[in-house]
């Protein structure tokens, strides 16, 4: 029996022997866990690193930027634009930061570079806005057409858009009335419709038929001898005279009056030509105006004291202000005047007689003539000058309207108007420009040409030298007391007595 027990014992130990030589139950579910949980933290480091690599590529060039929006509520849009622009610099600025802090220098370098070029772009704009004003900024951003390599082009492109659309929202009441001028006659109704003397059915005028240096009066100056004005059912009970406009003292006028001062750089206009201005009018009256500055020139020197830049049209002649000059042309008449070839013989006779053009061989340009016939049937001769004016230096010229008459427009007064005829024809145009001014008909099968040797009407820039003349009278007679306005050729005079 002992021998059995201690057989039976050892096999039990060899057993325990072998157990213990291999794992336990215990052991080998913890290996198994200690190396899943290893694998598993492995590829969970390989996923993330890949994610987050593929992430900072894909968003290198798309970061999204969330700008603040704006709380604060901008009264003025340019301040608006400003400040948006400055938030958007600020984001970029944080994203920069970001890739500076994850290594990543190329993004950081790129992005910096757009910032820049978008601060180098935005120093332009305030170039352009400084020099040609905001509105041609809008124009140069909304062009759809430009790229940066016509942006020089682009941009002249804006200035003209600008301009035009400044030129349109300026231009002066009435645009269906020579160009927007003041109409005397519109004025005038508010106030009185008709200027009747009290036994007359008919207005009387005094017409002055030359030119009087010593008042600067210019031929066909008309004004009412007696004037009727009525304000809120006043009787007037004295009236103005031709009298009243002479700047000497007079014993109606002792001592001239204190004119309200009035600036003419409150209003500006862009003085743009019409086609019904005219240089001959049917029924026209032959007033014989050329020249006659220049023989009264003394007057403008010593009386009226103009400058130089007066002074030079009137002793030598008005010089076109060309920006580049015409091409040699010859032009054919426009059909208006073909439908009406007496009247257009009768006004170049007159013209002619008149001083106002010369027979010449052949002219550098010859430009076409218009004939422009109005509601009422009266026929106007018309010097198309078209091509001459794309060449012209665009000006622009400040004169007084509407506004500036109510300064002297008060109640009770008594007021005139008038019209200053061949107004143009007073300003000789200088021999080196008279070339452009040329034109052709034909008299009797032959063709004849001939050019202007005084301002037409046609020409774009005239409305400003002769604007500029006609001022130096004006303040030459408001400081004697006349409270006068005139714009272009129609004129305005009131009076309290």
């Amino acid at each position: 029996m002992a021998t059995v027990e201690k057989s039976m014992d050892t096999d039990h130990a060899d057993d325990r022997v072998l157990y213990d030589d291999g794992l336990t139950n215990e052991d080998a579910v913890s290996l198994f866990s200690t190396s899943l949980n290893e694998a598993l933290e492995r590829q969970k480091e390989t996923i993330v690193s890949a994610i987050s690599e593929k992430f900072t590529k894909d968003s290198a060039g798309t970061v999204s930027h969330v700008i603040e929006p704006v709380a604060f509520e901008f009264k003025h849009e340019g301040h608006k634009i400003q400040f948006s622009f400055n938030q958007e610099r600020i984001s970029k600025l944080s994203d920069i930061e970001n890739f500076i802090r994850d290594g990543n220098f190329e993004n950081a370098l790129s992005t910096l570079g757009e910032q820049k070029s978008a601060l180098q772009q935005r120093n332009k704009i305030l170039k352009i806005a400084d020099r040609h004003v905001w509105d041609t900024v809008h124009e140069y951003l909304d062009d759809p057409l430009a790229d940066n390599n016509e942006d020089a082009v682009k941009l002249r492109h804006a200035v003209g858009r600008a301009a035009r659309k400044r030129s349109f929202r300026t231009r002066p009441y009435d645009n269906r009335r020579r160009g927007g001028s003041f109409s005397a006659n519109d004025f005038l109704r508010g106030f009185s419709n008709t200027f009747y003397s009290q036994n007359s059915t008919k207005p009387i005028y005094n017409q002055v038929r030359q030119f009087d240096p010593r008042f600067g009066v210019m031929a066909g100056f008309q004004f009412p001898e007696t004037v009727v004005a009525t304000t809120a059912g006043r009787q007037a009970i004295s009236c103005v005279t031709a009298h009243s406009l002479r700047p000497n003292p007079s014993p109606y006028c002792p001592v001239p009056p204190q004119l309200p001062q009035i600036s003419s750089s409150e209003v500006e206009y862009d003085f743009d030509h019409d086609e019904d201005s005219f240089d001959y009018e049917k029924s026209q009256k032959n007033v014989f105006v050329k020249s006659k500055l220049r023989q009264n020139v003394e007057f403008w020197q010593n009386e009226v004291k103009a400058n130089n830049f007066i002074l030079s049209p009137i002793k030598f002649g008005y010089v076109i202000p060309f920006a580049q000059f015409p091409p040699a042309i010859i032009l054919k008449n426009n059909r208006s005047s073909l439908n009406y070839p007496d009247f257009v013989c009768t006004a170049i006779n007159e013209l002619l007689s008149a001083g106002c053009i010369n027979e010449v061989s052949v002219p550098y340009v010859v430009n076409p003539l218009t004939v422009s016939v109005n509601s009422s049937g009266k026929k106007r001769l018309v010097l198309d000058l078209r091509h001459v004016n794309r060449f012209v230096q665009k000006q622009n010229i400040k004169f007084e309207g509407i506004k500036e008459a109510f300064t002297y427009a008060k109640k009770g007064l008594f007021m005139i108007k008038f019209d200053l005829k061949s107004g143009y024809h007073h300003i000789d145009i200088n021999p080196n420009s008279q070339k452009y001014l040329g034109f052709s008909w034909e008299f009797e099968g032959k063709l004849r040409y001939f050019q202007f040797s005084v301002l037409p009407f046609g020409l774009s820039s005239a409305g400003h030298i002769f604007t500029k003349v006609v001022r130096v009278l004006v303040k030459y007679w408001r400081s004697r007391g006349v409270p006068i306005i005139v714009y272009l050729d129609d004129g305005w005079v009131s009076s309290d007595y």
